[in-house]
């Protein structure tokens, strides 16, 4: 039997199938392994190369800059895709896109000799996973329905949990740097290609096109609070979640080097992410699908949230390699279940369906903004207010908060 396409700005009420998942997911992971591969391990090791004694700061400019170029081109991508009339559907042209971009992008990083191309080249790459994940996103409030979006949201943090694994243990296995970043190109369009070929989409008729051009996805940027609460808390609560989620782990190479001085760091970070994909996607999918059936979704972020702090809190007094696998198994299923369940939540709060991608790529801001200022606030909280333990202060503090306003979301349970 072959699965009707619903009209494509209807809400989606027949259940997709498993090769849909499956399609979805494989691209889901390609995309995070292209991110993580570098963000955890190669520019780490580019930065020490290009700039020894001031390593960190030119990780973090690098991180910031290409975390803005993302939240732009999340937001620019979401926009264009909701008005995009091709035969092929609104979402996948996107894809396709993005995955040339993104692997075009890693050979340069591949080929950089200086901190210069390093910088321009991991923007490609930003632009490619901004648009790449605006465009898959939007496709599950395109075609999931309510009852199975935390399922659904449970193998999206299957594919952002393996594909941070397989991007770190590809790197590692492939040195140095150049035919690691030819690797990670090659894994996404391998990745994205059953997402295109496999993948069918309702076309856009053009009467369904939003109107208004530059101007109007100007002010499109812009989603009142006032009008549309439960999407702003939505994002407050997903801004914090994930800046205390980056504060906590951006610097694990550097903490394992530097601070617990492990002999051999990179074997330790490839260990602690096999722990986090072994423990994480089977409590992204058990949560996920738990709060489809029994709702309360507000509940299970709200003390998925609280574990996430408490993985922070204990290495404070402890900073050492036993409490840094207790903190990694805690992280691991908290935020498990915190990206299943918090990815069907903001589905079910989006301000309109003709604007799906669009306001989606402004809830991936919530992604893209740590990624900027994490490296902003973390470099002057080593360098002088405490080092790596004050740093997991401020992660704690800001996921506890958080926690609790999820409550202020009304429409969902």
């Amino acid at each position: 039997m072959t699965m009707t396409v619903p009209d494509a700005l209807a809400e989606p009420v027949e259940r997709v199938r498993g090769g849909w998942i499956a399609a979805l997911t494989l691209a889901v992971l390609g995309v995070w392994a292209v991110h993580f591969g570098p963000v955890q391990v190669l520019l780490l090791v580019q930065a020490q190369e290009f700039a020894p004694a001031d390593k960190q700061a030119l990780f973090g400019l690098t991180a910031a800059v290409g975390g803005v170029v993302s939240m732009v081109t999340t937001i620019l991508v979401g926009f264009a895709s909701d008005r995009t009339g091709s035969r092929f559907g609104r979402r996948r042209p996107w894809v396709v896109a993005g995955a040339g971009l993104g692997a075009l992008s890693l050979a340069l990083l591949g080929l950089a000799e200086g901190p210069g191309l390093m910088i321009v080249a991991w923007c490609g790459v930003q632009i490619a996973f901004g648009g790449m994940l605006a465009a898959l996103l939007a496709s599950i409030s395109d075609r999931v329905p309510v009852s199975q979006r935390g399922l659904v949201g449970g193998w999206v943090g299957f594919g952002q949990t393996v594909g941070a694994l397989v991007g770190v243990l590809l790197v590692n296995v492939v040195k140095p740097a150049t035919p690691g970043y030819f690797a990670l190109a090659g894994l996404l369009l391998v990745c994205a290609i059953p997402f295109a070929l496999r993948t069918t989409e309702a076309v856009l008729r053009p009467e369904q096109r939003p109107a208004g051009g530059l101007g109007q996805m100007l002010r499109g940027f812009y989603v009142s609070p006032r009008r549309h609460p439960d999407f702003a808390w939505a994002m407050l609560n997903r801004l914090l979640m994930n800046l205390g989620f980056v504060l906590a782990t951006l610097y694990t190479l550097y903490i394992l080097q530097d601070a617990i001085r492990r002999p051999d760091s990179h074997a330790d970070l490839l260990l602690l992410n096999v722990l986090n994909a072994v423990i994480m996607v089977p409590a992204a999918v058990y949560f996920g699908g738990l709060s489809d059936r029994r709702g309360g979704r507000r509940r299970f972020i709200f003390w998925a949230g609280l574990a996430v702090a408490v993985s922070s809190i204990v290495l404070v007094p402890l900073l050492n390699w036993p409490m840094m696998l207790v903190s990694s198994v805690i992280l691991a299923a908290s935020f498990g279940a915190y990206l299943a369940v918090s990815t069907a939540l903001v589905t079910e709060v989006l301000p309109a369906a003709q604007d799906r991608a669009k306001d989606l790529g402004i809830v991936n801001l919530t992604h893209g903004l740590p990624q900027v200022l994490a490296p902003l606030l973390a470099t002057p909280i080593i360098t002088g207010f405490g080092g790596y333990p004050a740093l997991f202060v401020v992660s704690a503090a800001l996921t506890l908060i958080g926690s609790f306003l999820i409550f202020k979301i009304r429409a969902v349970a």
